[in-house]
């Protein structure tokens, strides 16, 4: 089951600020909810003096920097079956009842999640991690930055290449 995004894709669509994983255009399916959104938020902005990307980035700090209690050392992803094991001594994922442990957790690691399970994971050395994540799809690039909480999408007008087998 893919990751469900629902609860916060409103937000993170309007602003600009994604997550990876992203199954449905939830700015079409609630136009008129984003729409409203998007006046008080214009309106917050203009009331107390931030630009654009300042109220890009207060937005940004409420939906990636939510600070959730972990279990038993085990956090959960969305509302799915997914889950990310904290307090362990490697790094570690739970996917549909599979254990995906990786480096120590003491050493950076970027884990890249598919529908069914880790699809890789890269070791960074340290201090070497940006806190930029860019994913390439085939009709959009989206881009987050962990640092100043903001992120984008840019949709693809050219035609893809032609797949390589």
């Amino acid at each position: 089951m893919p990751i469900n995004w629902k609860k916060i894709r409103l937000s993170v669509q309007l602003l600009g600020v994604f997550f990876l994983l992203s199954g449905s255009n939830m700015a079409n399916e609630n136009k008129d909810l984003v729409s409203n959104l998007s006046a008080t938020l214009k309106t917050f902005a203009k009331s107390n003096g931030l630009s654009h990307e300042q109220l890009q980035s207060l937005v940004g700090q409420i939906v990636l920097n939510s600070q959730t209690i972990a279990k038993g050392g085990v956090g959960t992803i969305g509302d799915s079956e997914r889950y990310v094991l904290v307090d362990g001594e490697q790094n570690g994922v739970l996917i549909d009842g599979t254990e995906w442990k990786g480096a120590s957790s003491a050493q950076e690691e970027v884990v890249v999640i598919g529908k069914h399970g880790v699809l890789g994971s890269v070791k960074v050395p340290e201090g070497e991690l940006a806190p930029t994540v860019i994913v390439f799809f085939q009709k959009e690039v989206r881009y987050i930055d962990l640092s100043k909480n903001t992120g984008a999408k840019y949709l693809r007008h050219a035609s893809p290449a032609s797949k390589v087998l």
